[in-house]
Formats: C-alpha cells, structure tokens, sequence
C-alpha cells in the first residue's frame, strides 16, 4: 500500500495487526518474523485468530508455530468488514444498517417515550444509534443508490421515532 510515496507493510492498532505483502513468499516471512519478535517479547500470536486474504487466486500454505492459517474473502477489522473485491461496500452498508436497527430496537423506548423530551430523544438517537450506523462511512464509495439507502433509513427512524408524539 502506498501513501504519500511511502510503501507500508503493516497496519497496527493495540493487538490487531494487518500485514500487507506482495507474495506468499515475502507473507510468510513476515510473520515468522512477527512470531519470533512476539515471542521474544513474551506474546504469544494465535493460529486461530490470524486469517489470510488475497486479491489473487493463490492459497499457498502458511504457518504460525507449525500451523496453518485459514484462507478468507472477507473479515472484520477494527469494526469494519474488509473484502479483496469490490463488493464489499454494498454488504458492509447492509451490515451497518442492521447493526444501527439493532442499537435502534435496544433504545426505541427511551427514543419514543412521550415522557422524554423530543429533545433528549434526539441527543440519544444521534448518540448511541447514527453512530453505529455511519462507523467507517469514510471509506464508503458515496454512490447515490448508497446515499440514497442511509436517507431513507434516517427518514424511516424519523418516522418511528415521532408517530406517537
């Protein structure tokens, strides 16, 4: 991946870690070397943990400690759904959507009650469930039909939200 002229080989972030390299070959030297710098620090990486994704067809076998690592086409990192295709941005917004209907469903007493303030309501809704909702919309391509599905959910929660007020 380059940025700003400068290759990276890696991404960190506390514990999770995501290598990014140009063979097979040069992955798995990566990380036995992250195996044995882990281990000399007393860490311990899990086999089962670690996923391998690919752009090409290529699923040569790769190691931690004499295991071999699971191949995937997709997987959460850092909260967000990561896919080597393109088609990721449709299910990563329909994942987000049902996320944001469940934190929506959890709190739709306290968003709907007549007791609360319309106010208050809103601060919550815009609080604990946009967010879930909108969580990595940064790197979503702003399409119209994606555009056009977040509105009308945003209408839709409107709607719910006010129909007994």
């Amino acid at each position: 991946m380059c940025i700003n002229g400068k290759y990276l080989n890696h991404l960190r972030f506390a514990n999770d870690v995501l290598l990014l390299a140009t063979t097979m070959e040069q992955l798995q030297m990566m990380i036995s070397d992250l195996e044995k710098t882990s281990l000399e620090k007393g860490l311990k990486m899990i086999p089962k943990k670690t996923k391998i994704m690919t752009d090409t067809e290529d699923r040569s076998v790769i190691t931690i400690g004499g295991t071999n690592i699971e191949h995937v086409q997709e997987y959460i990192y850092l909260g967000q759904a990561i896919r080597a295709d393109k088609s990721i941005q449709t299910k990563e917004i329909t994942r987000r959507i049902r996320m944001g209907w469940a934190g929506f469903g959890k709190l739709s007493y306290t968003i709907k009650n007549q007791k609360i303030p319309v106010k208050l309501g809103t601060k919550v809704f815009n609080a604990c469930v946009l967010p879930v909702l909108i969580y990595g919309a940064q790197t979503w391509t702003c399409t119209k039909s994606n555009l056009d599905r977040i509105r009308k959910l945003k209408e839709l929660w409107k709607d719910k939200c006010w129909e007994y007020r």
